[in-house]
């Protein structure tokens, strides 16, 4: 009779000989933990950079596949059961269909588990899928955020999938009645007036939109609008991610730090710094001063402030100290997938990462990895309630901010913030 033991080891043992990779996310800090070590044909020792590194993962996948790939994500993040079939590309040339699937943990709703699997063998047996026969209505049930079909001509909502019901609160029916000016109604007319010349002109438009619900609550979405034609007709295809309300602010409103009172701050602390941040030209240098004088003894050795621009869906960067010496300055990227988004999301106070080589977020290797940055911890500063920049003290060393006092830090932050206000009022930034 085989004990407990001797079951799990054969279970496990079966499990890996099935070729399945085994993972964990923590999605408030952005971390994954492989929790095997399976190889897929093909992808070799870099089968764990699949789930962990957007470039890596952009560049294997077919591109005909990564919208798919995309929207996984965004289902996992949102802590929701989700499951593709995908393609990639392997390093001798081949594609190779893979399996990933991933379940919320429902004793932890912070937690969230998944398999990868190679079933290239499993899907040579099954019927190819023709995609030329499927209709729009059927391809954007696909996504797992609400997707509205448009009219191009009569500008009037054509199809809509679920997700876009269950969001707003109406029905199929109700939806395919309205009007583009009922969707986008409590949106500025001249930024209304952009989003249209830029389809006109462009074919696309990214960034945020205004809405309302069923209940008259407002909401704010990161939109997608893309011109498209299918089977003679054209349409504006709009997808919305990340729809939340716009007058939110959770029990952590409390530890909101307000701009307008840090910049305002009179408490004589860090008064020397006070005083080159009124007269400095160069942000970058007084950045740098922080770092020499304040911050070299606790081994961080860069500084760097985000300007969030939601509206433009992008952040802005600015860096000082030797990692960053060859960042330009105001260097932008996307605002999915950043620091600022995952502290909007979960309305944290403040957000460490120990080790940016066990990220899933895109900035960090986008940013922080290329330039040797292992941890960071950043604070965020809001206007009027919406998050406008965010602080962020970086090192080279790993766990380097889960080591020190950060009280030193949070009481630099007034004094970085009224340099930075000071700056940019003299720059117009």
């Amino acid at each position: 009779m085989h004990t407990h033991e001797s079951d799990t080891n054969r279970i496990y043992q079966y499990l890996e000989n099935t070729g399945t990779l085994f993972w964990e996310i923590d999605l408030i800090k952005n971390k994954i933990h492989l929790l095997n070590d399976v190889q897929i044909p093909g992808l070799g020792s870099n089968t764990g950079l699949l789930l962990k590194n957007p470039g890596f993962s952009r560049e294997v996948i077919l591109p005909e596949d990564y919208p798919c790939f995309e929207s996984f994500h965004k289902g996992m993040k949102t802590g929701k059961k989700a499951s593709i079939v995908f393609r990639v590309k392997s390093d001798s040339g081949i594609v190779r269909w893979l399996s990933l699937t991933g379940y919320p943990d429902i004793s932890n709703n912070s937690v969230y588990t998944g398999i990868l699997r190679d079933i290239t063998d499993i899907t040579s047996q099954v019927r190819a899928i023709d995609k030329e026969n499927s209709g729009l209505e059927t391809k954007i049930e696909i996504f797992d955020i609400p997707v509205i079909l448009i009219d191009f001509a009569g500008k009037l909502i054509k199809k809509v999938n679920r997700k876009a019901c269950d969001e707003f609160g109406f029905t199929k029916d109700e939806l395919t009645t309205m009007h583009i000016d009922d969707l986008f109604g409590n949106n500025d007319f001249d930024y209304l007036q952009s989003i249209y010349e830029s389809l006109i002109f462009y074919q696309r438009w990214d960034g945020a939109i205004n809405y309302a619900d069923s209940r008259g609550q407002l909401l704010a979405g990161d939109t997608k609008i893309r011109s498209i034609s299918s089977r003679g007709e054209n349409f504006l295809w709009i997808a919305v991610n990340r729809l939340r309300k716009i007058d939110s602010r959770t029990a952590a409103a409390a530890e909101v730090r307000e701009i307008s009172e840090a910049a305002d701050c009179s408490d004589p602390l860090n008064s020397e710094l006070k005083a080159l941040a009124s007269q400095t030209e160069d942000i970058r240098e007084f950045l740098n001063l922080v770092l020499k004088k304040k911050l070299n003894e606790e081994q961080i050795d860069s500084l760097m402030f985000s300007d969030i621009m939601l509206r433009e869906n992008q952040v802005k960067v600015y860096a000082a100290g030797p990692p960053f010496d060859s960042l330009e300055d105001g260097r932008t990227f996307p605002y999915e997938g950043t620091i600022a988004e995952n502290i909007v999301k979960y309305n944290l106070s403040h957000l460490i990462v120990d080790d940016t080589f066990e990220s899933i977020k895109p900035i960090d290797w986008a940013l922080f990895i290329p330039y040797g940055i292992s941890s960071y911890y950043a604070v965020p500063f809001y206007v009027e309630g919406n998050l406008d920049t965010v602080i962020i003290f970086c090192s080279s060393e790993k766990d380097r901010f889960s080591r020190i006092n950060l009280d030193l830090l949070d009481e630099l932050c007034p004094c970085i913030i009224h340099a930075v206000e000071t700056w940019r009022k003299k720059h117009n930034q």
